[in-house]
């Protein structure tokens, strides 16, 4: 299974951490521009199979990349725990990462699953 981590969720301190964890990780800008559309890497993540991780909770409401998760049949896993730093979101995505991979191996894609803190993953199948 390999992460791609959105730019959303900083550069380096999420995937760092993620591969230090032992998994493999991509950062957004190791394969796409700063200005690149949602749509785009979305687009990506479903034709490699990569699982999404954001920190973007509009994401969901926005219909262009929507119908890009659907088309393409993203999981993606959006954090949504406050105003988290860079380095509690990644020691937070390295906490739930046995629940994250639980969701991508037992859910039907797409999906967009909503991380928090201190709740259970709430999954959306689209």
């Amino acid at each position: 299974m390999i992460y791609f981590v959105d730019r959303s969720l900083g550069t380096l301190l999420v995937v760092g951490a993620l591969r230090t964890a032992g998994v493999a990780a991509i950062a957004h800008d190791e394969l796409f521009d700063a200005d690149c559309a949602d749509e785009a890497w979305l687009e990506h993540c479903g034709r490699e199979n990569f699982v999404a991780l954001t920190r973007d909770g509009r994401i969901r409401y926005n219909a262009l990349a929507k119908r890009a998760i659907r088309r393409f049949k993203v999981g993606l896993f959006v954090l949504v725990s406050g105003k988290l730093q860079g380095r509690e979101q990644a020691e937070l995505l390295v906490r739930l990462l046995p629940k994250i991979q639980r969701v991508s191996k037992n859910s039907r894609r797409p999906f967009i699953a909503r991380l928090y803190k201190s709740e259970p993953v709430v999954v959306e199948e689209l």
